[in-house]
């Protein structure tokens, strides 16, 4: 299957990007978020990895997508592949993995020439950077691929003419965004251009000779210089990563490509290469590892929580179980199943939440409210409700007990203050103060009887209640002066 959307109307450039996986599903949310972030995107998808190798090798696309894990052909596989075909090689590739894929599989990603990866759930704004630094990265190594051939072709084709045409050659070099250099057959420096000397900070004459290496950033310069020596001893092509740094202490990260010239006897007699900036590519990555360290930290410590708090869920659902004889269990087993919506729906707000450590209350109360009301068919003209957050947001070890007790609190309100056809309201409100949360879940119905007791109450919902307090180390008050009102107070620390 595939499928292509063409570049909106009027829209002057175009980016073809490729998507392969083997679940359309997938495919269409992949295909909704690059719209959505790149409205100049033209997006080709297929769910078959044969497919996508011929649809690479027809379009050439600028990002290829690939799900890791597929039947038949993996992503690891697909993009072996595509590297190994001369066409396709320099195409970049992001990696699609699961949060649980192991380091193991993302060697292997990397070692099949993936240059990167987005792990799912995918995030918007992560997958457009993503893209965008694939495409800064292509379009420089498209230039130096473009340069490079050039530069092969003017050696191989016209050498001779090249050194004859000295002076039209320097015009060039000088014009060029590049910076370009020609060394003899030692490989020691004859000539560099004008915009080499500024990446450096060295004049055409302290370039000369060996003084080039003194153009390097210190980290760099014994390790360049060996290797680029090692490289000339073997007639070989450059090609490597390193530092500038002039003497004014400016550092510029340059990507330098030298291949061989040749006399008429097919000798080499030098050799021609060029450096590219690649500053910005630098602090591209720099920002998108800093960003994936942090997400990975997070994920895994969410995943460790939530496996945790499935543990408690669990428990929960045994001691409720204990508690009834008879056919009611059903309707216990009902509630303990609401217990657990009000903890996944924390966790939902923290995976789709930009800031992962923080739940979003405004958003989390009136989301499990109305979860509440389509698990006990309440009417909202029957009991309506009234919300006051405050724009609060809490950490997750505050967030789940504290959606648990709202659960509990506007679970028993629906079930018992308005008797038979009497109709209601319960209202919400979740302020702080300093060092404080306040939570006041009330209502105008009938009123908790005089005698309730949350140390000693027989009903798991309250007491369940009263444990969560303690949890959060803070305290219970009730007031029954107008229908039911109980306020929790606990630290914003625990």
């Amino acid at each position: 299957m595939m499928k292509r959307i063409e570049q909106s109307p009027g829209k002057d450039t175009t980016v073809i990007i490729l998507a392969v996986d083997d679940k359309p599903d997938n495919l269409y949310v992949i295909q909704q978020l690059i719209e959505d972030q790149l409205p100049n995107a033209k997006v080709l998808v297929t769910t078959d990895p044969e497919e996508g190798l011929a649809i690479a090798h027809e379009h050439l696309p600028d990002v290829i997508l690939l799900d890791l894990k597929m039947p038949g052909m993996s992503g690891i596989d697909m993009c072996k592949r595509l590297k190994a075909d001369e066409k396709t090689f320099y195409l970049p590739v992001i990696l699609i993995t699961a949060t649980d894929t192991t380091t193991k599989l993302r060697v292997e990603g990397l070692e099949a020439g993936a240059e990167d990866f987005i792990t799912k759930p995918i995030d918007n704004i992560e997958l457009a950077a993503r893209i965008k630094a694939m495409l800064r990265v292509k379009k420089a190594e498209d230039e130096l691929r473009q340069i490079n051939e050039n530069l092969e072709k003017m050696v191989e084709e016209k050498s001779a003419a090249l050194f004859e045409s000295e002076k039209q050659f320097r015009t060039l070099t000088s014009m060029s965004p590049s910076g370009i250099y020609l060394t003899d057959a030692k490989g020691d420096c004859v000539y560099v251009s004008e915009h080499w000397c500024k990446m450096a900070g060295l004049t055409v004459d302290e370039a000369k000779g060996t003084g080039w290496v003194m153009g390097i950033y210190l980290e760099d310069r014994e390790k360049i210089k060996e290797a680029w020596y090692k490289m000339v001893s073997s007639k070989g092509h450059w090609e490597e990563e390193y530092r500038f740094q002039d003497k004014k202490g400016k550092i510029t990260w340059v990507y330098g490509v030298a291949v061989p010239s040749y006399d008429a006897n097919g000798v080499v007699n030098g050799y021609i290469g060029t450096n590219v900036d690649i500053s910005e590519r630098k602090r591209a990555e720099e920002e998108i590892r800093a960003s994936l360290n942090e997400k990975e930290i997070l994920l895994k410590e969410i995943h460790h929580r939530v496996k945790n708090n499935m543990a408690v869920i669990s428990g929960l659902l045994k001691l409720q179980s204990h508690s009834f004889k008879d056919p009611d269990v059903i309707r216990a087993f009902s509630e303990s199943q609401q217990r657990i919506r009000s903890m996944a729906l924390v966790h939902e707000k923290l995976y789709n939440a930009q800031d992962l450590s923080q739940i979003d209350f405004s958003n989390y109360i009136p989301d499990l409210v109305n979860q509440i009301y389509q698990t006990y068919e309440v009417q909202r003209e029957k009991i309506s409700s009234k919300i006051q957050t405050n724009n609060i947001s809490m950490g997750i070890d505050i967030a789940v007990p504290c959606g648990l007790i709202i659960n509990e609190l506007v679970t028993n309100a629906f079930k018992y203050a308005f008797p038979g056809e009497q109709r209601g309201e319960i209202s919400i409100a979740l302020s702080h103060s300093n060092n404080d949360y306040s939570l006041e879940v009330s209502d105008n119905g009938v009123g908790l009887p005089m005698d309730i007791d949350f140390q000693t109450i027989s009903s798991f919902g309250l007491y369940l209640v009263n444990l969560l307090t303690q949890q959060l180390k803070g305290t219970i008050e009730i007031d029954r002066s107008k229908g039911t009102s109980i306020k929790i107070t606990f630290p914003k620390e625990i």
